[in-house]
């Protein structure tokens, strides 16, 4: 469904109207979540300890930088006349992705354990329902730990996806960037693998909380910061 949806939006036809623009992208990310929960919650499934867990969600952020290197790095091959991201980079974008995420997906559910580990609790077991969701969300917010957690979780994920969704708008339509926005990208993706393996050692020494916080107070100040930009006066 992730790849069906992605077709409509990355390969649109030539006229598009609002109607078709919002249902595909709602589609999309419905999609893309009901994908995402499954796949997110799986290595902590299958580790059997604290320390495995973070080695397998690193991979994961590995990986990740990984996809979104090659996105950016799409737009500089010298097949196409510009550096921009275009309906075209885009179309080759998801034909490679999904020649990239079939065999891949394959792969990883005929080979990745399915079980849980011996200590992980069975947490499916349970059919939804309204009455559970009331009865969790009670549990949240009597576990106060737990609840500071969530609603940190919730302040920085929405904050982050404001800044992604607003990024490359910002970029081209204000600061006049858009044909330096896939260099700029690439260059902080590929940043971002480098330091991935370092992330990891620094949670390993420093504990997940303080890790957490110290990238998110990172992250704030490069919100700030990129806010303070000003069309004509920046190079790339």
């Amino acid at each position: 469904m992730v790849l069906l949806c992605g077709y409509f939006l990355y390969i649109p036809p030539n006229e598009i109207t609002p109607l078709y623009a919002g249902f595909w992208f709602i589609a999309f990310y419905m999609a893309f979540t009901i994908f995402e929960i499954p796949h997110i919650t799986w290595p902590s499934d299958i580790a059997h300890n604290s320390v495995d867990k973070t080695k397998l969600y690193s991979f994961k952020v590995f990986a990740g930088y990984c996809g979104l290197t090659l996105f950016y790095g799409i737009p500089l091959l010298p097949i196409f006349k510009s550096n921009e991201i275009t309906p075209e980079t885009l179309k080759i974008t998801f034909i490679l992705a999904a020649i990239c995420t079939l065999p891949l997906l394959y792969l990883a559910i005929k080979t990745v354990p399915n079980g849980r580990s011996s200590g992980s609790i069975n947490r499916l077991e349970q059919p939804f329902s309204f009455g559970s969701l009331r009865s969790t969300l009670k549990d949240i917010a009597k576990n106060k730990p737990f609840f500071l957690f969530v609603l940190a979780f919730v302040c920085a994920g929405f904050a982050s996806g404001m800044w992604y969704g607003l990024v490359y708008i910002y970029v081209d339509a204000y600061l006049g960037m858009g044909d330096q926005f896939a260099q700029l990208f690439l260059i902080a993706f590929i940043a971002g693998l480098l330091v991935t393996p370092l992330w990891y050692q620094l949670s390993l020494k420093i504990g997940k909380k303080t890790t957490w916080a110290l990238a998110v107070s990172l992250l704030v100040t490069s919100f700030i910061l990129t806010g303070m930009l000003e069309p004509g006066k920046n190079e790339f």
